[in-house]
């Protein structure tokens, strides 16, 4: 238990979702000590210090969540969770350079999950409901619409 960085990212979504931010920082930091590289975990510390106002460490997060989700896409450039999770990263980022690749990515997974010959294409329904494909696009098309 004490060594399970699932364990520590979930709780730390846990009292970020119940509003208790600094004990999800903790949680995240706890999973970080035990394995670095996980982008997801970088990517909700991120977040969890960004309503604090705490700017430089939300920064530095998310350039580790980036960096963990590049290395990921140059060994497989398909992988889809990471193409979907990069472009959430990039949309939440409050980084207006950022958002024309969120588009691509987010363009690139849809493209990915709507090919009736590819193996996403089973999965589908799942992305379209659970991940909220088309919440995140139509998030994307307000931001171009009302350019922010």
């Amino acid at each position: 238990y004490p060594e399970n960085t699932q364990l520590f990212q979930y709780l730390g979504l846990s009292y970020m979702w119940s509003g208790n931010m600094k004990a999800a920082i903790e949680r995240f930091n706890s999973a970080l000590e035990l394995d670095n590289h996980n982008p997801r975990t970088h990517l909700y510390n991120g977040l969890a210090n960004a309503s604090f106002k705490n700017g430089a460490e939300k920064e530095k997060q998310f350039k580790e969540a980036e960096s963990e989700y590049k290395m990921i896409l140059a060994s497989n450039e398909n992988d889809i969770k990471t193409l979907y999770e990069l472009s959430y990263l990039y949309g939440v980022w409050g980084d207006s350079t950022k958002i024309n690749e969120a588009k691509n990515l987010l363009a690139k997974t849809y493209e990915l999950i709507d090919d009736d010959d590819s193996d996403f294409a089973k999965q589908k329904e799942l992305w379209m409901k659970f991940y909220f494909i088309r919440f995140l696009r139509n998030i994307f098309w307000i931001w171009r619409t009302w350019n922010i």
